[in-house]
């Protein structure tokens, strides 16, 4: 069960504004988010986002390769899988006022397997 502050709200609970020094009224939201979505071409984005994240991860690059580890109770629970970063898209979200947040869109693709991986690596080796 949640925690409740003496005021009876969920301390999860924010307010939608907070006010400022200046008596300006601001959003109450994160301020950042990394989202993964995963795709199987490469080149169309899913309607969703296979996990959210509330953060801004920038240091992320085209061509990098994170693990995804899935802990949704199934079957699959535990399965680590490697993705390979293809495309990286920027939003910049306008609230009212100068307010605004960041949200980073990263389309990812399953990589390959590591025995792939060292093959690719060693037929550009001997190709070059």
């Amino acid at each position: 069960m949640a925690r409740r502050h003496l005021s009876g709200r969920n301390k999860q609970q924010l307010p939608k504004s907070v006010t400022d020094d200046r008596g300006e009224e601001i959003p109450v939201t994160k301020d950042a988010g990394t989202f993964i979505y995963l795709s199987e071409d490469g080149e169309s984005w899913p309607k969703k986002p296979l996990v959210g994240l509330p953060l801004d991860l920038a240091w992320l690059q085209v061509g990098d390769v994170l693990q995804v580890k899935d802990l949704r109770p199934s079957f699959f629970m535990g399965t680590l899988s490697p993705v390979r970063l293809v495309e990286i898209q920027i939003e910049i979200l306008i609230h009212s006022g100068k307010w605004g947040q960041i949200r980073r869109n990263v389309l990812a693709v399953p990589a390959e397997t590591d025995d792939e991986y060292i093959n690719a690596v060693q037929e550009g080796i001997n190709h070059a």
